[in-house]
């Protein structure tokens, strides 16, 4: 039997998430944060940044390609910053660019503040990264396959 809705017991619009929020997040995941009392905007790369980037810090790329792909087990948390050690350079231009900030101002972060920004950055843009990685292994795999299949074939 029906039972009559109480004003009470319906969920009001405002309190239901806007509809594609989610999806929104998805495909633009820019992410703000307050650094010195000014709200910081970090976004995600967009394509043509993407490829400059790669083409441009090719060694960063490289060395994220051994650290994830090749490695024998699960890089760890210092893993990665050693990693961005190697290449702070190259990692602070990069964040530069995330938050149309220049590298100096980038550089010249105290502790805290250049922790919570690497790790929005990270946040926001390890897809650009992550799909970069995966791609460039999928690569390997296909060539090593092919050539196998050619040396197997050949008699």
């Amino acid at each position: 039997m029906a039972r009559k809705v109480k004003p009470t017991d319906a969920q009001t619009p405002a309190a239901k998430p806007a509809a594609g929020a989610e999806d929104l997040n998805i495909l633009m995941p820019d992410n703000e944060l307050t650094i010195g009392g000014e709200k910081i905007v970090v976004r995600e790369y967009r394509f043509f940044e993407g490829l400059r980037l790669q083409a441009d810090e090719k060694p960063f790329f490289d060395d994220l390609y051994v650290l994830l792909a090749e490695a024998s087990r699960p890089p760890s948390f210092d893993d990665v910053l050693d990693l961005i050690g190697r290449h702070d350079f190259s990692v602070a231009l990069m964040v530069g660019l995330a938050t149309d900030r220049p590298i100096e101002w980038v550089q010249a972060l105290g502790e805290s503040d250049g922790d919570a920004l690497l790790l929005t950055w990270w946040q926001v843009n390890s897809g650009f990264f992550v799909r970069r990685v995966m791609r460039r292994a999928l690569q390997d795999r296909m060539a090593g396959s092919r050539s196998d299949g050619l040396a197997s074939t050949t008699g």
